[in-house]
């Protein structure tokens, strides 16, 4: 996870807690626990289709090395681009 992820994680951290039905410690380190393995699986198994697919010249942003004009490549740029507007909006509620 590069820097950028972890700031953003800590921008998060207050409207996530507040959204809890039962706010203790206990549940917010548990759900924390579980995104970080959900976020871990998925980075793993990202990074090994970039080694798989391109070997030791892997590019730091796997993305980027695919064909734009992929039908598959354009549905994980939406996914990218949906994922931008859907936290825009918590980490915004922060900054204020």
């Amino acid at each position: 996870m590069n820097n950028f992820s972890v700031l953003q994680c800590q921008e998060v951290v207050v409207p996530v807690y507040s959204c809890m039905r039962e706010r203790n410690l206990c549940n917010f380190m548990k759900s924390s626990f579980l995104a970080m393995i959900v976020l871990f699986v998925i980075y793993t198994v990202i990074g090994c289709f970039g080694y798989l697919t391109f070997g030791s010249h892997v590019a730091h942003n796997v993305m980027k090395m695919y064909d734009a004009e992929d039908p598959f490549v354009m549905v994980g740029v939406g996914a990218l681009i949906i994922k931008m507007i859907a936290t825009y909006p918590i980490l915004a509620l922060c900054g204020r």
